[in-house]
């Protein structure tokens, strides 16, 4: 069965992005209890949604690849040049940083070659001991781990249900909580079983989701878990013809475009730039709720503006030269 794309999906993503950036520009504060607490202390439970519609979106573009230069060049693209960009806005802002302050109170940068070597190739912390440059570059490890981790089933078509279930029965083997991908892979492959559904229809794929939401419930935290099901719901009433008004909706969508970009970006120009102009310390008290407001308003604004640039400069033109033909003999591998 092919997959449509429902702009809910797009929605989904605006919001979940929208929501981590809330978090970070409130990380480091301390607040008075109330609603707005709650929301934001929640907001690292988009990376969660993160994971579920990656693992539905991947694994339905890579079902209907018929080779896995295709997928991975479609992945490259679409992944890799927008990284490396933003990688040069961190760069950038923390080189101003430096001129205007004397000093890099930011971030931890790495300092030897082995260091920019492991950023680079998106193998930071927790593949690595080397700290991310930007704190929201560690989902690239966990997602660059499942795509190869998915191109396998691709290589070897006869092993693509094994390679699916078996990061879920070592995890749910573990004693402890389990260590890099195979710990989130729950959340991933919660996506993947929609997908796998929709192609074929087989019982696996219910099965599949079950050991998923069994792993999560062990290993990931209750609002994990709960953010993982509820997208995980979502998705599967957005792509179905009775809940089609869930794709009328206007906003989100539109960020969902480029949400990337804003995953991206937001943490150099929002908390670190925009933050920069806050009167006051990150301290939400009585008597400063409307102040606070307003600031995380303007890095909000002021972060998806840039986004919304980088996206038609950067994200836009990649994802162009990722829907081209490949020429990739060395790894050309057609599906069986």
């Amino acid at each position: 069965m092919q997959t449509k794309r429902v702009t809910f999906l797009d929605s989904m993503r605006g919001f979940a992005a929208a929501w981590v950036v809330v978090y970070h520009l409130n990380e480091e504060g301390k607040f008075t209890p109330g609603a707005y607490q709650a929301f934001v202390e929640a907001g690292s439970l988009g990376v969660p949604i993160f994971f579920v519609l990656s693992g539905f979106s991947i694994h339905a573009s890579l079902l209907k690849s018929p080779e896995v230069s295709a997928f991975l060049w479609k992945r490259f693209w679409r992944i890799y040049p927008p990284y490396l960009a933003s990688l040069a806005v961190v760069l950038v802002v923390l080189i101003v940083r430096k001129i205007a302050t004397g000093t890099n109170d930011l971030t931890t940068i790495p300092h030897d070659p082995l260091g920019w070597f492991e950023t680079i190739m998106l193998t930071t912390k927790p593949v690595t001991w080397t700290v991310p440059i930007n704190p929201v570059y560690w989902t690239f490890s966990y997602e660059a781990a499942f795509y190869l981790w998915l191109t396998l089933g691709l290589m070897f078509p006869r092993l693509r249900w094994p390679l699916l279930f078996a990061p879920l029965v070592l995890s749910n083997a573990w004693s402890a909580r389990p260590d890099f991908f195979v710990g989130y892979w729950c959340l991933f492959a919660l996506g993947v079983a929609i997908a796998e559904w929709r192609h074929e229809g087989k019982i696996l794929a219910p099965a599949l989701a079950v050991l998923c939401l069994t792993d999560a419930l062990l290993h990931r935290t209750f609002g994990e878990t709960m953010a993982g099901l509820a997208a995980f719901a979502l998705i599967i009433m957005a792509l179905s013809n009775r809940f089609a008004w869930l794709n009328r909706e206007p906003i989100l969508h539109r960020v969902g475009h480029w949400s990337y970009s804003l995953y991206l970006v937001h943490v150099p120009i929002g908390v670190w730039i925009a933050l920069s102009f806050d009167p006051r310390p990150r301290v939400l008290s009585a008597n400063s709720v409307w102040l606070h407001w307003s600031i995380d308003g303007f890095a909000l604004l002021l972060s998806c503006v840039f986004a919304w640039a980088f996206a038609r400069l950067i994200e836009r033109p990649s994802i162009m030269i990722a829907h081209t033909t490949p020429s990739w003999p060395w790894i050309y591998w057609r599906a069986r």
